[in-house]
């Protein structure tokens, strides 16, 4: 049995809307020679016979929920979310196309420090990285397997990130575009933003508990 997840648009945003167990079939349930599908209200996935696998229909471009949106200028952006879903606009939001980061992983939060290069962290610990836009990404080594709450680069160099187990966090920091990181020390547990506006001066947010 195959669990498939689909999503229902609410105000703009995708939510989460768990479908029944499926079944997958090479046999239409509209009859024969009729396209392959599986139907949740109005959120349809259809079936690529010529490939064997499925593709969303509607919603378009993909269904997942999404976790983060980042934009390097008025037209250039991209949002992150579940199952490694990368959507990337070049016209301000008008528009969205898929791009494929080769993983399931959950992405939690991204930055880019221009049109090329970027970084995605994961709810599983692990940091991508692109050169190209994101048309392809590559896997850095984060020495850590606790989930990322928090990603930001300052330059082509220079970045952190925010990595917890539940609890407590620790602030990891690359000076060679996120081929290596070292722990740094926090002041409070409860952070869970972090940005920079200089290799030496950056602002945490979180909360405190009373």
């Amino acid at each position: 049995m195959r669990c498939v997840v689909l999503a229902l648009v609410l105000a703009g945003f995708l939510a989460w809307n768990p479908a029944s167990e499926w079944v997958a079939s090479a046999e239409s349930p509209d009859g024969p020679g009729r396209e392959p599908r599986l139907d949740v209200g109005t959120r349809r996935l259809a079936s690529d016979v010529n490939h064997g696998r499925w593709v969303w229909q509607n919603p378009l471009p993909q269904g997942n929920t999404l976790n983060s949106v980042m934009f390097v200028d008025s037209q250039t952006g991209w949002a992150l979310g579940e199952y490694g879903t990368v959507l990337k606009t070049r016209d301000g939001g008008a528009s969205w196309r898929s791009q494929p980061t080769g993983g399931i992983d959950a992405l939690t939060s991204g930055s880019f420090v221009d049109s090329q290069t970027g970084w995605v962290a994961t709810r599983q610990g692990a940091v991508l990285r692109t050169t190209d836009g994101g048309d392809t990404w590559a896997r850095q080594a984060s020495d850590t397997n606790r989930r990322f709450d928090s990603i930001f680069f300052l330059d082509s160099q220079n970045g952190w990130a925010l990595s917890w187990n539940g609890w407590d966090r620790i602030l990891l920091k690359t000076t060679n575009g996120g081929e290596s990181w070292a722990s740094v020390a926090l002041p409070s547990p409860q952070v869970s933003m972090i940005t920079f506006v200089d290799p030496r001066t950056g602002a945490l947010a979180g909360f405190v508990l009373p």
